[in-house]
């Protein structure tokens, strides 16, 4: 499932996820657009989980949005992707880190960047569930 960074959760999307509930499938989300003006991460999710009554864990986290968005930090392989400034939909840098706390995580990402990533993504994991791989098996 595809949901637009600034429209949220739309109508389509509503009845694509309601044909998923009916058949048991288990549901990835993607949150696209966040090189675009965006709403916040955390109002994306809540949206996703008040209309679509589902719990939510991030696999990855935007760095910045808009004319901010550098890329995404992939929580559950601890790296980070830089996209290219000129082409926004290819990657242009991998760079494996060992924690929010690492020093090259500065080296790459502006200061004011570094920290909202790091507060954010400390919010995302004390509130919000740590992906059961084993529970997504047991649906598929």
């Amino acid at each position: 499932m595809v949901i637009d960074g600034a429209k949220g959760v739309e109508s389509q999307t509503r009845k694509l996820f309601e044909v998923c509930r009916l058949r048991d499938l288990p549901i990835l989300t993607f949150c696209n657009k966040m090189d675009r003006e965006s709403r916040d991460t955390f109002d994306i999710i809540d949206e996703i989980q008040e209309n679509l009554a589902i719990d939510v864990t991030p696999a990855s986290w935007p760095i910045g949005r808009g004319r901010d968005f550098m890329g995404s930090y992939d929580l559950l392989g601890d790296r980070i992707e830089l996209m290219e400034r000129a082409d926004r939909n290819r990657v242009a840098e991998t760079i494996e880190i060992s924690g929010l706390d690492d020093p090259k995580l500065d080296e790459h990402i502006p200061a004011h960047l570094t920290g909202k990533l790091r507060e954010e993504v400390e919010m995302a994991r004390e509130l919000l569930p740590a992906l059961d791989i084993r529970a997504v098996r047991e649906v598929t």
